[in-house]
């Protein structure tokens, strides 16, 4: 992505967004192919240890779902660079990205398994909004997933009503409500 369009998206929402969260769209915007793998593998084999330690019931019913957060963390990187997704919404997916990447979550990344959970269903719920704006065929395009894009979205929704409290999907909603609207 060149500079011109870093600055517009500086221009388009800078007073509506903090220091913080234009010093994380930069991140997310300046994230190369490397970057982006080495976060991708960062994430399968923290996720894959604690699914083989673990023996507890539950882990094993939302396994493969916590498993695809790293397609889900690419699928938000190709759509930042897809020219057809407006700055708007590059805006709304940066968010999502440096939430990802951030130690600081609503459950926080070291509780295994539902440390992750809630960076995916983040995703789901903000890819769900975008792709009601938002060309179905985009998504297709950018998904290299498992499944249909918009099933799996919608499985891992229903994931995070099954085994997360309602006060932590409330956050997770307020969460994306509030970035989004800026947009």
């Amino acid at each position: 992505m060149n500079n011109d369009k870093r600055e517009d998206i500086k221009e388009v929402k800078a007073e509506e967004i903090s220091e913080k969260e234009r010093e994380r769209i930069e991140l997310a915007m300046k994230m190369n192919k490397e970057k982006m793998n080495k976060i991708y593998n960062k994430i399968r084999n923290r996720i894959t240890k604690w699914i083989e330690k673990s023996n507890l019931p539950y882990v094993s019913n939302i396994a493969e779902y916590v498993l695809a957060l790293p397609d889900f963390f690419v699928l938000l990187w190709r759509l930042m660079r897809d020219e057809r997704v407006t700055t708007n919404k590059k805006i709304f997916i940066a968010g999502m990205i440096a939430y990802v990447i951030s130690p600081i979550d609503i459950i926080p990344d070291f509780i295994p398994v539902f440390g992750y959970l809630d960076d995916l269903v983040i995703i789901a719920i903000g890819l769900n909004s975008i792709f009601n704006e938002t060309e179905y065929r985009i998504l297709l395009d950018n998904w290299s997933g498992n499944g249909d894009v918009l099933s799996e979205i919608q499985k891992i929704i229903g994931i995070g009503h099954q085994f997360l409290s309602k006060r932590v999907m409330m956050e997770i909603n307020n969460w994306t409500k509030r970035r989004h609207r800026r947009q």
